[in-house]
Parts: structure tokens; sequence; C-alpha cells
């Protein structure tokens, strides 16, 4: 999990520069916390064996999402002097 947030973080981070928008991968992060209990609900783990380190690279994805993009887009809508309490309150929240 650790380890695919880092390299994921880095690559969204990127990406989200290029593209100019943190948008599109905010809603990729969200798709990939949303598959983890729909697959457990829907599928179920009965024999998935191997195929469960799916589950851990969903949730790397949606950790580096929040990690970086989501933090991001708190720096980006509360700057300067708003920043100290949007960070608190996400942390609080967390």
């Amino acid at each position: 999990t650790g380890l695919t947030a880092a390299g994921l973080a880095r690559l969204f981070g990127w990406a989200a520069a290029a593209l100019g928008s943190k948008g599109p991968f905010i809603f990729v992060g969200s798709i990939c916390f949303f598959a983890i209990p729909a697959l457990a609900l829907l599928v179920g783990f009965d024999g998935w064996g191997y195929w469960l380190v799916i589950l851990y690279l969903l949730q790397g994805c949606g950790r580096a999402v929040y990690e970086s993009t989501g933090k991001g887009v708190f720096a980006d809508f509360f700057p300067g002097e708003k920043s100290e309490g949007a960070f608190a309150n996400v942390m609080m929240q967390a």
C-alpha cells in the first residue's frame, strides 16, 4: 500500500500539473476507495488467493490521491493564513 501510494502520488502530481486540474485524480481516488467495499459486497473474497493484492493496490491508489492531490486541493482552496486551520481540520477528521 505504501509503495503504491508513493509511486502513484508522484505520477498523479506530475499528471495534475501537466493537465492543469486535480479533479480527475480526485475522482480516480474516490473510485478506488469505493471499489474496495463494492468488491467485498458484490464478489466476496472466497478463493481470491493472490488476487487479494488488487485490494492493496486500490488502497494505495486512493491513499496516493488523499496524501498528495487531496491536500493540494485544500492548499489551493485555503491559501495563506487560512491553511493552518484547514489542515488542522483535515487531520482531526482523518
